[in-house]
């Protein structure tokens, strides 16, 4: 059984444009699209192995890309933090008396989430 790694959707927003244009519509399409190796295979008309050979080949692209440049990575990280701090100004915000404050606090916000975008 060839199972679906669920890191990949994540990696191949990051690296896709790294792929051949076929591996990233072959991969666009199973974990996209979630089509089946045959239905992929049918549609590009070839093997159901050959789509699983290039899916598997484009997977360890990706993962090679993410072990060298980390992208995914770091940004998981970012948006954990910026999770945090806004869950901080949250409470900050509830407790502000005055509302030139709260209203700062606001702006900080959106500045905050736009980080992790």
């Amino acid at each position: 059984m060839f199972s679906k790694d669920l890191t990949m959707p994540f990696l191949l927003d990051f690296y896709g444009d790294l792929l051949s244009p076929r591996q990233r519509n072959v991969l666009s399409l199973y974990y996209e699209d979630d089509l089946s190796l045959s239905e992929i295979g049918d549609e590009l008309n070839i093997s159901r192995q050959g789509v699983r050979h290039i899916i598997k080949k484009g997977e360890d692209q990706l993962k090679d890309y993410e072990s060298r440049l980390g992208l995914e990575k770091r940004f998981s990280e970012t948006r954990t933090i910026v999770d945090e701090v806004i869950g901080r100004l949250k409470k900050i915000r509830e407790n502000a008396g005055d509302d030139s404050v709260a209203e700062e606090i606001d702006k900080i916000m959106e500045l905050t989430k736009s980080l992790s975008e």
